[in-house]
C-alpha cells in the first residue's frame, strides 16, 4: 500500500497517493475569497466613505418604499437604515455620491433626511 502525503498551497490542496497519481481538488474557502475579490473589486480596493443621515423612515414598510430609489441612486447593498435608533439613521457607504443627491432621493420617496455631522 502506498503512503499518503498531503501538501497545501494557497489555492489548492494536493494529495499524493502514489508517485503516478495526484488528486488536485480546489480549496473552497480560498476560491470563494478570490471570487469575492473579482466580483466586488470596488468594495475591497476602493476607499469607501461612510455618511450618516437622520431620517423619518420608521418601519419595514417605509424601507420597502425607499429601497428602489436608494438602490438606483446609491447601489444595492451600500446603504441601511437603523429603525431601532431614535434618530432612524440612514448609513451609506459610498465614494462618489453627493449628500444633496442622497437627500433628494429620500425626499423623492416621500421622507426627510438631514446629514449628521
Amino acid at each position: 500500500m502506498a503512503k499518503r502525503k498531503a501538501n497545501s498551497c494557497l489555492c489548492c490542496r494536493t494529495i499524493g497517493i502514489s508517485q503516478n497519481f495526484i488528486n488536485h481538488t480546489p480549496n473552497y474557502i480560498t476560491l470563494s475569497i478570490i471570487l469575492k475579490l473579482i466580483l466586488h473589486q470596488r468594495k475591497y480596493f476602493e476607499k469607501m466613505e461612510t455618511k450618516q443621515f437622520k431620517t423619518n423612515i420608521m418601519c419595514g414598510s417605509c424601507i420597502a418604499k425607499v429601497t428602489p430609489i436608494l438602490n438606483e441612486e446609491i447601489g444595492e447593498g451600500n446603504w441601511k437604515v437603523d429603525t431601532q435608533n431614535p434618530n432612524k439613521i440612514l448609513t451609506i457607504s459610498t465614494d462618489d455620491t453627493n449628500e444633496n443627491d442622497i437627500i433628494k432621493a429620500v425626499e423623492k420617496a416621500g421622507y426627510k433626511a438631514e446629514e449628521l455631522v
